[in-house]
């Protein structure tokens, strides 16, 4: 089991796939909005919500926001690649921001959004770096996609060079911060392009990609990694959704209220 230091603390990580009996509520949440996310899909037969994007691992981070759970990032590693070896890929939540102009228009929007926090985080914006840790909410006002990026509690920018390293360098390990440690007969390949902005995400086999075109881009084989700090990973689903339900109870409770009060202020109507 994975730790992360915490001032004097170290606590254990849990890391769990989307599946079982919150699956499903979480899959209709996912895809309300009429948001293009990219493919997912929600398979009744064994209660696992399939598909993964960059967006679609923004939008979870998003719906899971006061859960106690979020979405991996790269210094999750080690936690991702023990329960997707040989079987899935899965998409962190981070994107890899370089200096050129994204290729892909439907790329621009986040590209300037990522080197506007960028240029908040740090004062003057340095290439190559990686923001992680962030939720994506409707906006339709923004370009492209139409998500807005949110700073996460865990929300980082990170400077580092190794972002350059060219595509083909092997590595071991990721550092505490989830960038590779070079390793000449390295077992994992690193993967990367020079794209404006690129997802970063974790291939069955363990290699680490940091390119690719659009963001959107998901297929069935593809699952979203949840980790925790604390207790039963499951249990945080379950009050997520608790607190939904509870969310959406109290409204329909004032309405009748209203409703109840507006009659009494008017018999006529009843």
């Amino acid at each position: 089991m994975a730790k992360k230091k915490f001032r004097d603390f170290e606590i254990p990580l849990v890391a769990f796939l989307p599946q079982g009996p919150d699956a499903e509520p979480l899959y209709n949440a996912l895809r309300r909005g009429q948001l293009d996310l990219g493919f997912c899909d929600y398979h009744s037969e064994t209660k696992e919500l399939r598909g993964s994007s960059h967006l679609i691992a923004g939008r979870l981070n998003d719906l899971l926001s006061d859960s106690g759970l979020r979405v991996a990032v790269p210094s999750d590693f080690g936690l991702v690649m023990n329960l997707i070896q040989d079987k899935f890929y899965s998409d962190f939540n981070a994107l890899d921001v370089r200096e050129a102009t994204p290729s892909d228009e439907g790329n621009l929007g986040i590209w300037r959004q990522a080197n506007e926090l960028a240029e908040k985080e740090q004062g003057k914006v340095q290439y190559p770096f990686r923001i992680q840790g962030f939720s994506l909410q409707p906006d339709e006002g923004e370009s492209g996609y139409k998500v807005r990026i949110i700073p996460a509690n865990n929300f980082e920018v990170i400077q580092d060079n190794r972002l350059n390293l060219s595509s083909g360098t092997r590595f071991n390990s990721v550092d505490e911060t989830g960038m590779i440690n070079p390793a000449k007969n390295g077992k994992f390949i690193w993967r990367a392009g020079n794209n404006g902005v690129s997802g970063v995400f974790l291939y069955s086999s363990g290699s680490l990609r940091s390119g690719g075109g659009g963001l959107a881009g998901s297929g069935g084989d593809g699952r979203v990694v949840f980790v925790t700090a604390e207790g039963s990973p499951q249990n945080f689903l379950r009050q997520k959704l608790r607190s939904l339900k509870r969310m959406r109870e109290a409204k329909v409770a004032a309405v009748d209220s209203w409703y109840d009060n507006a009659l009494k202020e008017a018999p006529s109507l009843k």
